[in-house]
């Protein structure tokens, strides 16, 4: 025997509409999270000078990137696997779920994170490279700073577009899918 919250759970699984996201959608959902995860990383920051007594960590630091890039990951992972949903993706109505609705695992939500990071680098390179940044902190990097900027940036562009596609390499490596919530034509 069911008790009602079961039902309940059953009932929205196949209610519920398994429309993709639309692009648009997808793509301002990114915009409104990057100023929380901004956010999320200056505090993350202020507290690591606080716990170091105010030492200031050298550009390229990789321990620095790495503690970055965790709290990246456990700000994503923890709004994935709790309810599916950061805030921008509450803004603007989608879900991130498994093929079959249930909840995103923190497996799921990892794989997702490391697809999606080739795509964000390159963004970001090209970002510093059309600003005029200089990449001084990697000498591999620094090859890439006879490229014309505006180039590399288009080209993280178009691939995070690529890459926002429903059933994309991303959705297919982790086993998810972000839909539209709602109804089919609204």
């Amino acid at each position: 025997m069911l008790d009602n919250s079961k039902i309940t759970q059953m009932n929205e699984k196949i209610d519920q509409h398994q429309t993709p996201a639309p692009l648009i959608k997808r793509l301002l959902t990114i915009f409104y999270d990057s100023f929380l995860l901004i956010a999320v990383l200056f505090l993350a920051m202020a507290l690591l000078l606080l716990i170091s007594g105010g030492y200031q960590f050298q550009a390229g630091n990789p321990l620095m990137t790495a503690y970055l890039l965790v709290v990246t990951f456990v700000f994503f992972g923890g709004f994935w696997t709790h309810g599916g949903q950061t805030l921008g993706m509450r803004a603007w109505k989608l879900r991130i779920q498994q093929r079959n609705g249930d909840p995103v695992s923190w497996q799921q939500a990892a794989l997702r994170f490391i697809t999606a990071l080739p795509a964000w680098i390159v963004f970001l390179i090209g970002i510093s490279l059309a600003a005029g940044i200089p990449l001084t902190s990697r000498p591999w990097l620094q090859v890439l700073e006879r490229l014309p900027g505006w180039l590399v940036l288009v080209i993280g562009i178009v691939w995070l577009i690529l890459d926002q596609r429903p059933n994309s390499w991303r959705d297919g490596v982790s086993g998810t899918q972000v839909i539209k919530l709602g109804k089919p034509n609204g």
